[in-house]
């Protein structure tokens, strides 16, 4: 599918048509059975997304919060390594 063809798809998803250009694009999907199939697809994709629970953003500070926690991973695992090379 050309960059065209998939800015008519999104546009007609979307809802973003004149009528003139959606009667067109109608008529386009009436005669090719792979486009009717892809907006077909593409329409159940979007619906089942739109069901989806929206989750909220990770935090501006995530990659601090990752970067301390593996710190400490890595410091209790060198202590568990002395620790069991000094017997205790």
């Amino acid at each position: 599918m050309s960059e065209l063809e998939d800015n008519r798809l999104v546009d007609y998803l979307y809802g973003e048509m004149d009528p003139s250009d959606r009667q067109a694009f109608q008529e386009d999907m009436e005669a090719d059975q792979a486009l009717a199939k892809t907006v077909e697809d593409m329409q159940s994709m979007l619906g089942s997304l739109r069901t989806l629970d929206k989750e909220e953003a990770p935090s501006d500070h995530l990659d601090s919060l990752i970067l301390a926690q593996a710190k400490q991973t890595i410091e209790s695992q060198e202590e568990s390594w002395i620790q069991k090379l000094l017997g205790r």
